[in-house]
């Protein structure tokens, strides 16, 4: 994930990259950063590396995103009737 961003940043630059650009500092950051893009975002963390968004689910026993969109749904649902 770490030299996929590097490689994202490298051609769209650090303001236009899809993710936080410290993330491609070092190992320890790209980890914090991605963490807390799959509390805060992770339909976007979902989208740009699905297998690592799996592995977190796994590591931190959560699926933020299967929360997210049932919270969604039962918004749509709500104001459906």
């Amino acid at each position: 994930a770490m030299e996929s961003l590097q490689d994202e940043i490298d051609m769209v630059g650090e303001e236009a990259a899809s993710m936080d650009a410290y993330a491609a500092t070092d190992a320890a950051e790209c980890f914090a950063v991605l963490s807390e893009y799959f509390f805060s975002a992770p339909e976007l963390l979902a989208e740009r590396f699905p297998a690592l968004y799996q592995h977190f689910c796994r590591f931190y026993r959560q699926d933020p995103l299967a929360r997210l969109l049932r919270g969604q749904a039962e918004n749509d649902a709500q104001w459906a009737d």
